[in-house]
């Protein structure tokens, strides 16, 4: 025992070891929470702001606080949709409405489109397709849709919720292909977003699997498993992808929400790397780096190449974040009460936040334009146009951010710290 305690010894203070540790680290802290909603999510403290938020301009859409409203932007004009059915129109420039229409349908998913078409469905198993003037161009009874149709030029891909996948034209809704994924008895009653990328279409599924389809003819090209089911019952094997995948060139992101995090060659489905990392809202793209909101919403960076952790900031655990928006080297997310949080991205510190009024839930649909300004909406159904400025905010008595979680200690300290809770249990 003795010698093992002094290999044990040798092996977490060698420098080459620090690194592990870290991950071990942060996945020790965030695991004690994965699956479980935080008794007491952190609260907002203050910090010496360096970033905030100008609001360009604010429109308000009719909406139910206990359901979504959802956002499109296309050229000049922003589309949002409330959950009972009115697509209204904005300028993008000052906000003002150029139209809205009722369509008195309850609504089950996003509204996508292309640059001549919006698209929505309604939980009664109906397809809307819609010109950019309101008129509605054609209907089709599809059948129950929880992800959002994904609009391409002259095709929209649908994915019924018992995973049956169908390509109709745009002109009039005709069916083109349709694909049978595989299905699952227990699922979610959410379905991550498609993505299409150099004439394929790639969709995550049920029990951690991404597929990729041949857009022209929906052919399947390949299925891959990025995470095994844990746990004995059909709960804890639950681990659907809810969340879109990140494509950047010849590689593929994604993650399940009760697994891991994925990393795969596009053409040969080869899992390239992957480690234990559970979301629900899903990854987002930058550069040299994804990064991932945890189940338990830290924040983690993650190197594209090798899926080690750059950084984590765990300071914003269990205020429901959303998925976030890169702009220029800055992820912004918003939480469940109003706030919209700023992290520098090559450093992992939380260095802007401002307070949407009415303290009411962001929406987890962030739409960001060309020029790097965004919308947000919360659950009044206000509507926020928004840039990242800069700013220098004094405010005494800072809790100043300290780097990421490099958080509060060195990875030498962490080492130490995590050394002796392990010396005390072997001795005990």
């Amino acid at each position: 025992m003795k010698y093992i305690f002094a290999l044990f010894i040798a092996l977490i203070t060698s420098s080459c070891f620090f690194g592990p540790v870290k991950e071990l680290k942060y996945q020790i802290e965030d695991s004690f929470d994965e699956g479980e909603s935080l008794a007491e999510p952190n609260k907002i403290s203050n910090f010496a702001q360096t970033k905030s938020f100008e609001i360009i301009w604010k429109s308000q859409i009719e909406s139910n606080p206990e359901h979504k409203t959802h956002l499109f932007h296309a050229k000049d004009t922003l589309f949002a949709i409330s959950s009972s059915g009115n697509l209204s129109a904005f300028n993008v420039e000052d906000g003002l409405i150029k139209w809205s229409k009722s369509f008195n349908v309850e609504v089950s998913s996003g509204l996508s489109g292309n640059d001549s078409v919006v698209a929505f469905t309604s939980k009664d198993g109906y397809i809307y397709c819609v010109d950019f003037d309101g008129k509605l161009l054609w209907k089709s009874f599809f059948g129950r849709i929880l992800s959002p149709p994904l609009v391409l030029d002259e095709f929209m891909v649908l994915r019924r919720d018992d995973n049956f996948f169908a390509s109709l034209d745009i002109l009039e809704g005709n069916t083109v292909w349709n694909y049978q994924a595989p299905s699952s008895s227990l699922t979610l009653d959410t379905q991550g977003k498609m993505i299409f990328s150099d004439g394929v279409i790639y969709s995550g599924l049920p029990n951690a699997k991404l597929i990729a389809l041949e857009a022209a003819t929906g052919f399947l090209i390949w299925e891959a498993t990025i995470s095994r089911p844990k746990g004995t019952s059909d709960i804890d094997k639950l681990n659907d992808i809810t969340s879109q995948p990140v494509i950047d060139n010849s590689l593929i992101f994604v993650v399940s929400m009760n697994g891991d995090v994925a990393c795969l060659d596009r053409k040969t489905s080869e899992v390239l790397w992957t480690r234990p990392l559970s979301s629900f809202v899903g990854i987002t793209d930058h550069l040299d780096e994804v990064v991932v909101v945890h189940q338990t919403d830290s924040i983690y960076s993650l190197n594209k190449l090798t899926g080690k952790s750059n950084w984590r900031n765990g300071k914003l655990k269990g205020r429901l974040l959303t998925a976030g928006i890169i702009i220029d080297d800055f992820f912004i997310t918003g939480d469940f009460e109003g706030y919209l949080h700023t992290i520098d991205v090559n450093t992992g510190v939380l260095v802007g936040r401002l307070l949407l009024e009415s303290k009411e839930k962001i929406l987890n649909n962030l739409t960001k334009n060309l020029d790097d300004s965004f919308y947000a909406i919360n659950a009044k159904g206000l509507i926020y146009k928004l840039k990242l400025v800069d700013v220098d905010i004094p405010i005494e008595n800072t809790e100043t951010e300290s780097n990421a979680e490099n958080d509060d200690i060195s990875e030498e300290s962490t080492t130490l710290k995590l050394f002796d809770k392990l010396k005390e249990k072997i001795l005990n």
